[in-house]
């Protein structure tokens, strides 16, 4: 079980500075978001991770975004799907979960927003990236997702 961490103070991050550059931890960046967000009553027990880069659970997955230095969820059916498409392979979250502007469904968005994830109840997850997303636009991906499948 992880224990919550203590930190001195709000949104402090030990950092260690190196010819006046300054690189922060990972893996402090990773815990505090799951202590942040619950702990073990939001994500379940840990199931295999506590690398650099991710800590899988049951149906959820912590994320950290090398690129923006923020740790992202994923869980339920659009954890699966981004399983399904090879994880942190096919895609780094830049998002957590976030509610479609219509308040029907559900969405990721991964690598920096160039790839979505979206779940809606009548389509299940899907994964929209590449040229339809260009083309149509991630703000206005939730009205098409009843027509949409897996597309690049």
């Amino acid at each position: 079980m992880l224990q919550p961490l203590r930190v001195p103070e709000p949104n402090a991050v030990r950092v260690r500075r190196i010819e006046r550059q300054v690189f922060f931890s990972p893996e402090l960046i990773l815990r505090q978001r799951f202590n942040d967000l619950g702990g073990e009553n939001f994500f379940g027990p840990l199931q295999r991770g506590l690398t650099g880069k991710a800590w899988y659970f049951k149906n959820a997955a912590l994320c950290y975004n090398s690129t923006l230095r923020q740790a992202f969820e994923i869980h339920g059916e659009i954890y699966k799907k981004w399983v399904e498409l090879g994880g942190l392979a096919w895609g780094v979250p830049s998002t957590d979960e976030l509610g479609t502007p219509d308040g029907v469904g559900r969405f990721n968005h991964f690598n920096d927003n160039s790839a979505s994830i979206y779940w809606t109840p009548s389509t299940g997850a899907m994964a929209v990236w590449g040229d339809i997303r260009k083309k149509v636009g991630c703000t206005r991906l939730g009205a098409f997702a009843p027509r949409l499948s897996d597309h690049r």
